[in-house]
């Protein structure tokens, strides 16, 4: 049994050693992880994330309250959000940050329009990365009241952190939106869902 512990044990040490992470500033936030939401609360927010080596899809918001330019008012202001795929390297520990500062609510607006981030590692060097940002529907005042867009938020940021791509390395939307759902899915519809498309094949 001895034996048994100290092997086990032995093999948490080793993947912990291999392991890195990936750590943000106040003003972002982590929406995903290579298709698995990050759980934030209103009151303790996920600053640093555990990384295997190898590829990462994170998605990430700017979330910030900047202070107006005139006035002694602020302005909350909120992306859409940004993927980033990063290749991690083994044990290493990186941190996102906005590739310039951002000082008043017009630098904040400029951001989330065109966001440019840097992903360093500990020793300062730009890590292997490149980013996009999702695009959002716009569905109405009612559409975009705030529940429901945090929702599509986070609906969107599994769908892009699952992204797969096809034989030509574009990316397969239906594919990821399949994914998604079936993953979503309770047993039941699952079931529902291969009994319908062995009937499509046919």
């Amino acid at each position: 049994m001895k034996k048994i512990i100290t092997v086990i044990l032995s093999l948490f040490i080793s993947v912990s050693a291999c392991a890195g992470s990936l750590s943000i500033p106040k003003e972002f936030e982590f929406l995903a992880l290579n298709g698995k939401e990050v759980e934030n609360s209103l009151f303790s927010k996920n600053t640093r994330l555990t990384l295997e080596p190898g590829p990462q899809k994170i998605a990430v918001l700017y979330k910030n309250t900047v202070r107006d330019e005139i006035g002694n008012g602020s302005t909350r202001v909120t992306s859409e959000p940004i993927i980033i795929s990063l290749l991690a390297q083994q044990g290493q520990n990186y941190q996102i940050s906005s590739a310039y500062k951002i000082k008043s609510v017009s630098d904040a607006q400029a951001f989330i329009k065109d966001p440019q981030i840097h992903v360093k590692n500990e020793q300062g060097e730009l890590a292997s990365f490149t980013m996009h940002q999702a695009k959002m529907d716009d569905r109405g005042v009612l559409g975009n009241m705030i529940k429901k867009k945090e929702k599509n938020l986070q609906t969107v940021a599994l769908l892009e952190t699952t992204a797969k791509t096809d034989n030509d390395g574009k990316e397969n939307i239906p594919d990821k939106m399949l994914h998604h759902w079936w993953e979503q899915a309770d047993p039941q519809t699952q079931k529902q869902f291969v009994s319908w498309a062995i009937k499509q094949i046919k």
